[in-house]
């Protein structure tokens, strides 16, 4: 007997599981900026390591939670999934998002779970892991 309904159901539920949002926990592990003479430079201090250190990622909402800092709701751009990546800006708009961005990205054939915020002129990465 052909039992078309229950394996539709399945289906679904299993597709909906891999374009569902994701809770990431990111670390930052490098830090550049971008120096006057054009070049790429460290900072002098890891204010802005230690600032992006332990934050969660919300890719369903486009919540980051810093540390003990307020949530910051970000601008979804793209939902991400296992070929391309989470995307929001910290603002909406254009502008915002050319300037002020972070990407996560957590593709299937990928081995960690890596981040980016770029912010003006300065750029942070660093690796994240899916939080249960």
């Amino acid at each position: 007997m052909n039992r078309p309904i229950p394996a539709l159901a399945i289906t679904l539920l299993a597709s909906h599981s891999a374009v569902a949002g994701e809770l990431y926990r990111c670390s930052a592990k490098d830090v550049v900026r971008v120096e006057d003479d054009g070049t790429v430079g460290r900072y002098p201090n890891n204010f802005w390591r230690d600032h992006w250190a332990g934050f969660l990622v919300d890719t369903d909402s486009g919540t980051i939670r810093r540390q003990a800092a307020e949530i910051e709701k970000w601008t979804v751009i793209q939902k991400g999934g296992t070929a391309n990546d989470f995307v929001a800006s910290r603002l909406p708009g254009l502008v915002s998002a050319s300037t002020d961005l972070i990407r996560v990205r957590a593709w299937a054939e990928k081995p960690a779970i890596t981040f980016i915020v770029f912010s003006l002129s300065m750029m942070v990465t660093g690796v994240c892991e899916a939080v249960q």
